[in-house]
């Protein structure tokens, strides 16, 4: 086709258009139909879909990266890390310790010290020492000799009342010493975890872990660390009651999960052997 038969060609395909539009405007022809309405996404929807995403196994592994990079842990652990048992011990041996009495109880060196917090008033401070290379969870059950009456009187210490860093030694304020007090040791009861798990648990409220409350209030964690308004269901607070979920139980699920993201579930159980369950535990995204 010569250049001028093009153009004309062009020039009628133009006006042929033109027309037709020209009627479908002005000669009652339908308009073309609304686009239909975009969907409605509901909060409980977008919800939904923010628990699905969570649950996601790659979602927590990217979590662990980027927890790990914010408390500068030098290896982050993997899903596999992070799925193993972690090791238990407990020691339920009863001791009874003066001013200046030093015991080792599994990983951890126990000692009595009197501290002048006023002018005629001491204190009973028990000193925790983390002997080994690992970051320990700790549970240490005590009891004055003379009852608790006076340690609302005490001052309190700051320290980390959940677990010890590796060589870390902390003082915990116990109850008031008058002559003649001692401390008494019910139960000691430990748990080994990885390093980020240091910076998860540290963040718990200590007494959502079933620790003492008379010794807890002291407790600050590392810097960098912000405390979690975690509150465990009342459904999970009988169950402590009666024993059914453990102290272990806690501290091995929240050495897991970040209680930023998760809860604590019902039917949750510290693993008994590695690869136990599926990580993040289902149905404890928050």
């Amino acid at each position: 086709m010569s250049e001028s038969g093009f153009r004309s060609a062009v020039i009628a395909s133009a006006a042929v258009l033109g027309f037709a539009l020209f009627y479908l405007r002005f000669c009652g022809a339908e308009d073309v139909p609304p686009l239909p309405p975009a969907p409605q996404t509901t909060i409980a929807d977008a919800k939904q879909t923010a628990l699905k995403l969570g649950e996601r196994s790659d979602v927590y592994a990217q979590r662990l990266k980027d927890d790990s990079r914010r408390f500068d842990v030098r290896e982050p652990p993997t899903i596999e890390e992070m799925s193993r048992r972690f090791p238990h011990a407990v020691d339920r041996t009863a001791h009874v310790l003066k001013n200046g009495d030093d015991i080792s109880v599994l990983d951890l060196r126990l000692s009595l010290a009197v501290k002048e917090i006023g002018r005629r008033t001491r204190q009973m401070e028990l000193v925790i020492e983390n002997r080994s290379d690992s970051y320990v969870a700790y549970r240490i059950v005590t009891r004055p000799s003379k009852g608790t009456a006076s340690c609302s009187k005490k001052e309190f210490v700051r320290h980390n009342a959940i677990v010890l860093a590796p060589k870390q030694i902390v003082r915990r304020s116990e109850c008031i010493y008058r002559k003649g007090y001692r401390l008494e040791i019910g139960k000691v009861e430990t748990v080994m975890v990885p390093q980020l798990s240091y910076f998860y648990l540290s963040a718990m409220p200590p007494i959502e872990l079933a620790i003492d409350p008379r010794v807890v209030s002291g407790h600050r964690p590392p810097t960098g660390v912000s405390r979690c308004q975690a509150v465990l269901p009342a459904k999970v607070k009988r169950s402590l009651e009666r024993g059914e979920v453990l102290w272990r139980d806690l501290v091995d699920f929240f050495a897991r999960h970040t209680c930023e993201e998760y809860r604590f579930p019902h039917d949750y159980r510290a693993f008994d052997e590695d690869g136990a369950r599926k990580l993040p535990i289902p149905g404890s995204v928050l």
